[in-house]
């Protein structure tokens, strides 16, 4: 990783760790626990349109607990709370991609979609700045 690279991640950490409330009724087990058995059911290889919204609304409400109501006491346990918002969000970018490919491809089955669609013969970038968070392209088309 280069400096500048760390130093952003170093950043957006902080920047992260002042939204927590650090009081509350959850724990970082119970929240860790939530997201990996929601993962496990609609995330893995077999998917559907129902099913990846279902862990999309589950990221959103257990991402508002972890910074809104769960105990956070220790500098430990701050960074086991930065990890989890982390994994929250690679979750929801994983789901959105998900259904932005109405399709099924490699890796990715969804039993909605179960036919390959040349329509989809692109890669999906995943980015903060444009509306909907993401935009299909090909690889070889981008500047280097």
């Amino acid at each position: 990783m280069t400096h500048r690279a760390t130093t952003g991640a170093l950043h957006d950490n902080r920047t992260v760790a002042t939204q927590f409330r650090r009081k509350g009724r959850h724990t970082l087990d119970e929240l860790k626990a939530r997201i990996q058995q929601c993962a496990n059911r609609y995330l893995l290889i077999v998917r559907e349109e129902a099913g990846l919204q279902t862990f999309r609304r589950v990221c959103r409400e257990t991402r508002d607990q972890l910074f809104q109501d769960t105990v956070i006491g220790t500098p430990a346990e701050l960074m086991r709370g930065i990890e989890l918002a982390n994994l929250i969000q690679v979750g929801e970018l994983m789901a959105s991609a998900s259904l932005a490919r109405r399709e099924s491809r490699g890796g990715h089955y969804r039993e909605d979609f179960p036919e390959r669609n040349p329509d989809f013969a692109s890669n999906i970038f995943l980015e903060r700045n444009v509306p909907e968070g993401l935009w299909f392209g090909r690889l070889a088309d981008l500047p280097s």
